[in-house]
C-alpha cells in the first residue's frame, strides 16, 4: 500500500510539473539575438505606461517586419495569422 500511494503522489508531483508554462511572445524573436530580446524585454519593463509600451511594440513591429521584408521571411502574428508581406 505504501509504493501504491507514493507512486500515486509521484505521478501527481510529475503531472502538475509537465502543465505547460505560459510563454512570453515577442515579436520576430526568431530574427533576434538574445541580445536584442533581452533588451526588448527590459525596454518594455522601463516603459512608464501603457502609452510608451505601445508605442515601443509599434516601433519594435515595424523593425521586425523591414528585417523580416529584407530577408524575404514571412514573421507570424501571435494567433498564426502569417503578416501580409509589404513592399514586395
Amino acid at each position: 500500500m505504501r509504493h501504491s500511494i507514493a507512486a500515486l503522489l509521484l505521478c501527481v508531483a510529475v503531472s502538475a510539473h509537465a502543465q505547460p508554462q505560459e510563454r512570453e511572445y515577442i515579436y520576430g524573436a526568431e530574427l533576434m539575438t538574445p541580445e536584442e530580446r533581452e533588451q526588448y524585454r527590459k525596454d518594455a519593463q522601463a516603459a512608464k505606461d501603457d502609452a510608451a509600451r505601445t508605442g515601443l511594440r509599434e516601433r519594435h513591429r515595424t523593425r521586425l517586419r523591414e528585417r523580416a521584408r529584407q530577408r524575404g521571411v514571412q514573421l507570424r502574428e501571435p494567433h498564426g495569422i502569417v503578416a501580409p508581406a509589404r513592399g514586395n
